[in-house]
Formats: structure tokens, C-alpha cells, sequence
């Protein structure tokens, strides 16, 4: 007997989005079909978006949150890197939108720096120059968004989960996709983790589990390892092995 677990996330502004999740498994059942939505999600957004930029940032973010917790230490590896305002762009709303306080990392940035001290700016005034509000999740009130992403999960035995996504609003062009994609994995993450949809506290995944998958996709994805092919069956492996760990 196969389980199901339907989610939708909608942007109705850039930075305001809300979220519903539907299923009918309890407990650590829940837990885990959440945590392989989200690698779902995450593996086929990634994939969606190929190797570019906005693909490779996300990837590099999710695999940051589980090498250290999404430490300040770990964004700052990322920081130094980045070199041009599209880097910039790809980085710092997304990292803000996990509740990083931005304005900490953005001194980091070398071309910042140098843009800090010409015009006389506080790294708080950069940040918000750059992020002039932080997405997050709100209250679902039955009114769909401009921007949608449907996705249901069936998981038909251990080994076998069947993944349908379905973007909405973006048109054949799919214009503002390159934001919406990885923002809508990134306002998952924080989600599913958090008291969601009249769940018990043992129906919804820890931080940590959730961590631990997203480092698992990040670092899959860094090294080529999702595809056309393994973006069916490599999510179920991830939650599967995250599931194994004595602290899921």
C-alpha cells in the first residue's frame, strides 16, 4: 500500500509566500515523507535549472547546512568567492531567507568591501541595498499565489517513490523561474521543519534530519551525480540513508 504526502507552495509577492502540506501518515511515517518531498523538491529544481549560477548556489547553500549547521563559517567560505553582482544576487537572498543575518557576510564580499568604503555605508545598509526584504513563509489564508510549485509524492515500497512537480504562472518562457526555483526549496527547508498544517511535534522532521538531506543533495548535485535518471531514485537513497543515522 502506497503513502502520499501533497504539498504547495505559492509566492504571491517575491518576498511572501505560503505553503500546505496533505497527508494522512503520522509520526516518524510523516517525518519521513516530508524529508523526501524536500529531496525531491530540491533534486528536481536543481536539475530543472542545470549547471548555472542560480543552480550551483543553491546546491552550495544546501550542502553548507549540513558540514557545519549553516554556520557563519561555512557562508563565509561561500563569500569569499563571489566576485560580480550576479554572484552576489544568486547568494545572499537565499542565505538571508534561512534567517542568516546577511549584514554579518556581506563585509566579506571583496567588491563590497570596496563599495562599503567609497560610499560611506554600514554593512547593515548593504545588505538591505541588496535584500531589501527577507522571503519567508506566511500564514495560508486559501487564496493561491501568482507563482505556484504542486508537488505529491507517492512512496509505493522503500525502494520506489514516484515524484510529480507542476510550476505554475511562469509561462512558456518560464520567466522568473531562476529566483522562484531554489527560493521555493529554500522556504521549504524552513517549512517542513517548523509546527506546519496542525501536525504533531513527532509528525514533522527535526532541523537536523532536514539538514542532513539538504547536505546530501547540495553535495549530489556539486558532483554531478543528479540526472535525468538518478533524480527519480537518488532522493529516496538520500532520505533513506538519513533515516538510517541513529540521531533521524
Amino acid at each position: 500500500m502506497s503513502i502520499d504526502v501533497h504539498f504547495e507552495i505559492d509566492f504571491h509577492t517575491e518576498y511572501k509566500a505560503t505553503a500546505q502540506l496533505k497527508t494522512e501518515a503520522t509520526g516518524r511515517q510523516a517525518a519521513f515523507l516530508q524529508t523526501l518531498l524536500f529531496c525531491q523538491l530540491a533534486a528536481r529544481q536543481m536539475h530543472n535549472l542545470r549547471s548555472n549560477p542560480v543552480s550551483t548556489a543553491l546546491a552550495e547553500i544546501l550542502a553548507a547546512l549540513g558540514s557545519g549547521g549553516g554556520s557563519y563559517g561555512d557562508y563565509w567560505q561561500l563569500m569569499t568567492k563571489l566576485n560580480t553582482q550576479m554572484d552576489i544576487a544568486c547568494y545572499i537572498p537565499f542565505i538571508a531567507a534561512l534567517g542568516v543575518d546577511v549584514s554579518k557576510l556581506v563585509g566579506m564580499i571583496l567588491p563590497l568591501a570596496m563599495y562599503r568604503t567609497i560610499q560611506k555605508l554600514s554593512n547593515e545598509q548593504i545588505a538591505h541595498q541588496i535584500c531589501p526584504e527577507v522571503a519567508k513563509i506566511d500564514e495560508h489564508k486559501g487564496v493561491q499565489g501568482q507563482k505556484r510549485f504542486i508537488a505529491d509524492v507517492e512512496l509505493q515500497s522503500p525502494q520506489v517513490a514516484l515524484f510529480n512537480l507542476d510550476p505554475k504562472g511562469f509561462g512558456f518562457l518560464a520567466q522568473g523561474v531562476n529566483y522562484y526555483a531554489p527560493m521555493s526549496v529554500i522556504l521549504t527547508f524552513n517549512y517542513l521543519h517548523s509546527p506546519h498544517d496542525g501536525l504533531k511535534q513527532e509528525d514533522i522532521p527535526s532541523w537536523r534530519v532536514l539538514a542532513n538531506a539538504a547536505n546530501h543533495c547540495g553535495n549530489a548535485f556539486l558532483e554531478g551525480k543528479i540526472t535525468g535518471l538518478s533524480q527519480a531514485t537518488l532522493p529516496l537513497q538520500i532520505t533513506n540513508l538519513v533515516f538510517a543515522s541513529p540521531n533521524a
